[in-house]
């Protein structure tokens, strides 16, 4: 604890207020990642719904990444203007739903609200993460926000549980604190909003998007295409199967919190160790558990599956998640030649990520769409393949540190 007390106390204000801002963003994002996806499938009775509303919030979201970001690159503007964008559109998004939360079909006009938001909010955070943080600080920076993360895990599904146990005999009024309530955490943002510099992107032209796009950015392409899965797809079934064993949202809170406490405690066990040399050994290791830990419940969707695969999930996931998160940072730095166009490459590599979740979503529609198996078959299908795209990003992160590095010899040959 002690090393990480003294790291933390070497990351400058900058570095400090991002990882801030990263929580107060988790807090809401968990939030909509396990009790809104169950909220609609409560209120559509089907997983294509669930799935049909995801699709709706990440194209939304491509929206506020790649073409706000595009706009304010040409009109060379401050980049902070997608941090206000992003807060004005999650408090409408939640706006919309609490007044119209009995209008089923508005929770698509909340999903296109919300993923605009938080298209525009991703942008501007990765934009200060590219700018302000080192490659040789990333480690320990995304294990801070990765524990942080996790503790938001342990103690926002208990405040939910509370919620819903408090109002248990009030019909819905649960979800109207909840939606009421949440707009106002992201107020908390402009405390550190005004420590980040401000910052105008350089302006995007064609021959950076054509960079993205050669042949030799094929494993770089890859990963992007596959680790658009790693979080969204599992976090849609996990909840869905944890109220087809859990039944109800105050037990689903109760168990997330309980088994969370072991995450953090891993993660931070680990912060003060990961370095570049045994970054990518991590991550292989935890997407192999991670994959096998899919296919184990998949076959066999009960109780205690359910708590042997959250308490593996809890370990694993957060440390592969904390290499992923370096690697996105570092392929977005490296992967054009000119250091000052990772704008480019970000707007250019969040449209290959929409074509991923896209595709994986709209697979998974068209699949249940025409098979009428009972929600329990659907569910095992879906949670058996959540697991494989985990796998093959890192495979592909794999290949393209091999290549680096055969290019690095090859060039300490050639000056030898």
């Amino acid at each position: 604890m002690k090393h990480i007390i003294e790291n933390y106390k070497q990351l400058n204000i900058k570095n400090k207020s991002l990882i801030y801002l990263m929580w107060i963003y988790f807090f809401g994002h968990i939030i909509t990642g396990i009790f809104i996806n169950i909220y609609v499938f409560k209120l559509f009775q089907n997983i294509i719904s669930v799935l049909a509303y995801n699709l709706v919030l990440y194209s939304s979201a491509l929206i506020g990444f790649s073409l706000m970001g595009f706009v304010i690159s040409a009109l060379q503007k401050n980049i902070k203007i997608s941090f206000f964008l992003s807060y004005i559109s999650f408090m409408l998004s939640f706006l919309v739903l609490f007044i119209f939360r009995d209008a089923h079909y508005m929770v698509f006009l909340f999903a296109f609200l919300y993923g605009f938001g938080f298209g525009n909010y991703r942008c501007a955070i990765h934009t200060y993460e590219l700018k302000e943080t080192s490659q040789e600080q990333r480690d320990f920076y995304s294990s801070i926000i990765t524990a942080g993360e996790n503790t938001l895990t342990i103690l926002t599904p208990f405040l939910i549980s509370f919620i819903f146990f408090a109002t248990k005999n009030i019909g819905t009024l649960a979800y109207s604190i909840i939606f009421a309530f949440l707009p106002l955490t992201y107020v908390l943002s402009f405390f550190f909003i005004k420590n980040l510099p401000n910052f105008t992107p350089d302006k995007i032209s064609k021959k950076d998007i054509r960079n993205f796009f050669e042949m030799d950015k094929i494993y770089n392409l890859a990963y992007f295409f596959f680790s658009s899965q790693t979080g969204n797809m599992p976090r849609i079934l996990i909840s869905l199967v944890s109220l087809y064993i859990l039944k109800t949202e105050l037990n689903i809170g109760i168990f997330q919190g309980i088994v969370g406490f072991l995450s953090v405690i891993f993660v931070l066990f680990l912060s003060h160790r990961r370095h570049s040399d045994n970054r990518a050994k991590l991550m292989f290791i935890s997407a192999l558990f991670i994959c096998l830990n899919f296919i184990v419940l998949g076959f066999n969707l009960t109780l205690v599956n359910l708590i042997i695969f959250t308490l593996i999930d809890l370990i694993v996931a957060p440390t592969y998640r904390v290499s992923e998160h370096v690697y996105d940072l570092k392929y977005m730095s490296e992967i054009n030649p000119n250091n000052n166009s990772f704008f480019a490459t970000m707007i250019s590599r969040e449209i290959f990520m929409w074509l991923g979740r896209a595709f994986f979503l709209l697979t998974l529609i068209i699949f249940f769409y025409f098979n009428n198996e009972e929600l329990s078959i659907h569910l095992k299908i879906g949670i058996i393949i959540a697991g494989i795209p985990t796998l093959l990003s890192t495979l592909f992160v794999f290949l393209e540190e091999k290549r680096l590095n055969s290019l690095s010899s090859n060039s300490h040959s050639s000056k030898e």
